[in-house]
């Protein structure tokens, strides 16, 4: 019920505060609910509050990909070492599928970036011990010229 009251504020610019808060919501339904708004809208608030979620590492798995996705529609260059830390959480032999669902979602991430730190953050996962087969593969394939945010700058 709060998160489908989150969403509804999507539609209520005066409620930016209100979703903000949200991002630290004692449910992970909410807190994803509420990433989502803010990926629709054009504000940068609640950047920080996000960026805290993707770095946790005992976040959901919905909230992470939630945040992922922000990540990606805000051009969030400075993202590029929370999503290596995505990507490792993946690494354990005992990962959970969303974890390894989520370090794919952080992989192309770093791909639409297209950012030097990105660049650098694949390069750095390539040789990385301990990431798994399937991830090594995805890294391995070839980059981008520019990624999706390089091509939306002037």
């Amino acid at each position: 019920v709060r998160a489908a009251a989150v969403r509804s504020l999507r539609r209520e610019g005066e409620a930016l505060a209100v979703v903000v808060a949200s991002v630290d919501d004692s449910m992970s339904q909410v807190r994803a609910a509420a990433i989502e708004v803010l990926t629709a809208s054009r504000s940068d608030q609640g950047w920080e509050r996000i960026h805290q979620r993707l770095r946790a590492r005992d976040e959901w798995p919905l909230v992470t990909a939630a945040a992922i996705g922000y990540v990606v529609a805000h051009c969030r260059t400075d993202a590029a070492e929370a999503l290596f830390r995505v990507v490792m959480r993946a690494a354990p032999g005992n990962a959970l599928t969303e974890d390894l669902n989520n370090a794919a979602l952080a992989i192309e991430a770093l791909r639409a970036l297209g950012s030097p730190e990105a660049v650098a953050t694949v390069e750095q996962l390539r040789s990385t011990p301990g990431v798994p087969l399937t991830l090594k593969t995805a890294l391995e394939q070839p980059l981008a010229e520019d990624g999706q945010c390089a091509r939306k700058s002037p």
